[in-house]
């Protein structure tokens, strides 16, 4: 049985391990630029530590220069909102706030979409 915080560590450890490696950095540089313990740093790479102390983790983000829950999310996702950020940033406050509106009404008929039909038959209960 998976323990509490045993799959948000995983994420950790490998987006920490993806954001080093994107920047060339060791250990010794995280240490550095984001001011953790030695120690800290590398127990947390190990898998050693098994819960991070928020004031830990904020350091480190700010180190990569990500929001925090960027660390906690699956990598995929991450580059995703991160591309779609950029985009955003570049388009007018207008066209930002239409595609704020296309993107609800697209969510909203995504939703109707996964919900049953009343429409559809039930199945025969036995």
């Amino acid at each position: 049985m998976q323990k509490p915080g045993e799959n948000t560590m995983d994420m950790l450890k490998a987006n920490i391990r993806a954001l080093m490696e994107a920047r060339g950095w060791k250990a010794s540089d995280l240490t550095r630029e984001s001011g953790v313990n030695p120690t800290g740093v590398y127990d947390m790479l190990s898998g050693k530590t098994k819960n991070a102390r928020m004031d830990i983790v904020e350091k480190i983000a700010r180190a990569f220069g990500v929001p925090v829950y960027h660390m906690l999310i699956d990598p995929e996702r991450r580059d995703i909102e991160v591309a779609l950020l950029a985009i955003f940033e570049h388009l007018p406050a207008e066209e930002q706030q239409r595609l704020v509106l296309t993107a609800e009404a697209w969510a909203q008929a995504n939703e109707r979409l996964k919900q049953p039909s009343e429409e559809e038959p039930q199945a025969d209960r036995v």
